[in-house]
This record gives structure tokens, sequence and C-alpha cells, in this order.
């Protein structure tokens, strides 16, 4: 059984720009890709053989929440294998029960701990609105341009389906008359900000577009799609909403387990230590005392942090990966965030990836050593691409 087995039937080529993310990893033609392919396929055939359908199905799922969580429950596996532990996937914890956890990890026959593996993201637009926008981005993105390409500013997605004829009439109108070579010499334009630009409003769905002129001859339309830069402009982020959610989710599902329980939480996008610390310790907050600042302190609102106390202590540790795809595995290393609180312990030289543990005296979280995610699994430090 081949993980990429779908790869003969999608064929290796150009992707459509917003295209799900499997299918993004199948087209990839470069070195980079062909490489990432191969280290993931080695992964799968060895992983359980009874649990490969299974993965197999979701990874190549067209969902990318489906996909991601797949991809990093293979990396999670791959990760804790290299670590020198035997692995088992999808055990129950407790007898009886029908919860199976994600990963058990063994040394000398004895389970060493518990990895339970969770997705986190902090989208722009709910999947109805981000599906119906990637159709528009699709339908600019097919649009044949000889020596633009095209600038997007999302201020809105489509709240229903829009008519896409009518938006590639509406650009091939503003393009017509447009002269690649002029707008480059004239010395009334200096940069993107300059150029003409033109709003285009339908079912909810609020653009501006802009020409993007290159030299003549630069651009092959067959070979390239014609969006050159999406913009979606500047929001407030709630990741540490969803990525408590996502660890509460699962820190109460396995009841109490006989050894260390780890939460490991994949994000696509950045995760800040101020995001983590937030979300494990409860929010930053500042006490002012006449209109000054008195001293600082944290809600009593994160995972192992309540009112009454500590909380969630089943959950020894969490592990939080941040901006990890099959292209960043050797560049992205995720930390173990260590409870202080937990009812069972994990101990610090049972995980050999960088950690954060509390320190007694300071009462802070402190980085500790460890190694990095490409010494770990046997990679170059710069791979895919060396």
């Amino acid at each position: 059984m081949s993980l990429f087995s779908k790869i003969n039937k999608e064929g290796i080529g150009f992707p459509k720009y917003a295209e799900p993310a499997f299918h993004r990893l199948c087209h990839g033609s470069k070195h980079e890709s062909r490489r990432v392919r191969g280290l993931l396929e080695r992964w799968f055939q060895q992983y359980p053989g009874s649990e490969q359908n299974d993965l197999r199905s979701r990874f190549s799922s067209s969902e990318d929440g489906q996909h991601w969580g797949a991809f990093f429950e293979l990396y999670c596996f791959a990760l804790v294998r290299a670590m020198g532990y035997s692995v088992e996937v999808h055990k129950s914890v407790e007898r009886n029960s029908k919860a199976r956890v994600d990963i058990t990890a063994k040394a000398t026959g004895e389970i060493a701990f518990y990895l339970e593996c969770t997705t986190t993201e902090d989208p722009w637009f709910n999947r109805g609105e981000q599906a119906r926008l990637d159709r528009v981005l699709n339908t600019l993105d097919a649009i044949q341009l000889q020596d633009f390409f095209i600038g997007v500013e999302v201020h809105s997605a489509p709240k229903q389906e829009i008519r896409l004829s009518k938006l590639r009439h509406f650009v091939a109108a503003k393009f017509e008359d447009l002269d690649a070579l002029s707008l480059l010499r004239s010395p009334e334009i200096e940069g993107l900000d300059a150029m003409p630009r033109w709003e285009y409003v339908d079912s909810g769905c609020r653009l501006t577009l802009f020409p993007v002129p290159v030299q003549a001859g630069r651009r092959t339309p067959r070979l390239s799609g014609s969006i050159g830069l999406v913009s979606y402009g500047a929001r407030w982020a709630h990741l540490r909403e969803h990525l408590l959610n996502s660890l509460k989710s699962k820190a109460r599902k396995y009841g109490k387990p006989e050894a260390p329980f780890i939460v490991a939480v994949h994000a696509v996008e950045p995760v800040e230590d101020i995001d983590v610390m937030d979300a494990l310790f409860g929010q930053h907050s500042v006490v002012l005392y006449n209109g000054r600042i008195h001293h600082e302190t944290r809600q009593p609102n994160g995972l192992w942090v309540s009112a009454k106390g500590p909380r969630n202590t089943r959950v020894s540790a969490v592990m939080v990966g941040g901006m990890l795809t099959p292209y960043s595995i050797a560049a992205v290393t995720p930390v173990l965030w260590h409870n202080p609180w937990a009812g069972r312990q994990l101990e610090a030289d049972m995980w050999s990836g960088p950690q954060m543990v509390a320190d007694e005296q300071t009462s802070q979280m402190k980085l500790g050593g460890g190694r990095r995610a490409w010494e770990i699994l046997g990679l170059h430090q710069d791979w895919p691409r060396e």
C-alpha cells in the first residue's frame, strides 16, 4: 500500500492557485517535492499495516483539516519512533474504553507515555466562505494574460456562489487596453500602490484587483497562473482561543491514564510562546492602580489554571508545532511544555527535543536543551533542499 497511490491519477504538474494541500503535495515536480514525498512514504511503510488504510484515506482527503491531522499523526509517529521508542497506534488507554489514543510509546516493553494529536487553526473565513473564495481565486488565476499578473486584495468572502463568468468578463475588460510597457516606464507610476485599482463586489464578496506588469516575454501564461499576489489585510488574531479549545477537547477524553499523557498540537500558522503561555496558564493581564501599572498577572482561564487552582492535571505536557508542513519538517522543531501540576510527570530525559520546564525558584517556564527535529529524524538541517 502506498501513501501517494493517488499521484498516478492526479499527475504531476502545476497546481491551481487555491487547491487542497494534498493535491499541491502531489503536483510538486521539483527535487524538494520528490524528497518530501519519499520521506513521508518511508514513514508510512513503517506505520502499522492494520492502520494504514485509515491514515491514507485521511491524508489524501481534499479537506485540508483531515489532511493536516493525518500528516501530523504520521509525523508524531516518526518522531517518537526516532527517539528510540516502540510505537503502537490507536490503542485503548483504559480497559474496556472505546476511546483510542493516537500513540502509545513503549520502552523495554513498558508504557513510557501516551501521545494524542490534534490540530488548530485561526481561519480568516468559515469553510463554506473559504471554499467559495477558492473558486474565485482559481478563476482569476486561470485567466490568460500575456504581460501581467493580477494583484488581489480580499476584503470579504462570498456569502453564496458568485457568477464566475461575470468576473472573467470584468477582468478581461479592465486589462484589454492596458499596456505593460507603458505602465513600467511611466514616471507617474512608482510601485504597485500607484497602479490602477478596480473594486469588484458580488454576493458579499469584495475584492480590489490591480495589474502587476512584467516585461514582455518574461512570463509564459500556460506555465503559471495569473495571480501574482493576494493580500488579506490585517485583523485581530484569535490563536489563543483556538489553541485552548483544541487542547480542551483532548484533555479529559481518556480518563485517567496510567502513564504520562501528552497532547500534541499542530498549527500551519506561526505560534508564538505568548500564545502557548496564554492558552496553558491564562491570559496575560496588568493590574492598574491610580492609572499606573501596579503589577502583571494572568487570568485564571488557561488549560492548567482556574480560579479554584490547577486543573487538567492528567495532561502531563503539551507539544506545540507551529508552521509545521511536509516541507518544514527539518526547519521546525516542536517544543514540549511540561505541566507543573501534572498528576503523572513526564521526566525530562524521556523526551529528546527542546522542553519548557517550570523553574521552582523563579516560578517561570524556562527552555531546556534538546535536539532539533532534523537531528532526531536523521535529516540534514537544510533538508529537503540540500
